[in-house]
């Protein structure tokens, strides 16, 4: 029953969002329509996670599954983790992964509008 109620969940979200859901995006001035966004692409660009929005990463559908079927978050000694298995490996994920794969070069500490 829940698988079938995943499904409905995944189909819904495809239908709303399509093919522009989970791409990365394209900061380039030179595209077609760039002058209508030409403050958000500047704002983007500078910000922290504009390599995170704008590189193109390959993700299987399988192991987004994956993760998002298996996850549970913990905390252990004060940091939080999040516990996942993919493909049969247990994997743990925490914020300074997420910062290092994301490449936002910040401290988390720090406060930032972007």
């Amino acid at each position: 029953m829940a698988d079938r109620a995943q499904e409905a969940v995944v189909a819904e979200i495809q239908l709303a969002h399509g093919s522009k859901h989970n791409i990365c995006a394209h900061l380039d001035y030179s595209t077609n329509h760039a002058q209508e966004f030409e403050d958000i692409i500047h704002l983007l660009l500078r910000s922290r996670i504009s390599y995170a929005i704008a590189t193109k990463h390959d993700a299987h559908r399988e192991h987004l599954q994956a993760f998002w079927t298996t996850a549970t978050f913990q905390f252990m000694d004060g940091v939080p983790m999040i516990y996942v298995t993919i493909a049969n490996h247990e994997i743990i994920v925490m914020e300074d992964d997420i910062r290092r794969v994301c490449r936002f070069g910040d401290d988390k500490k720090a406060k930032s509008p972007c």
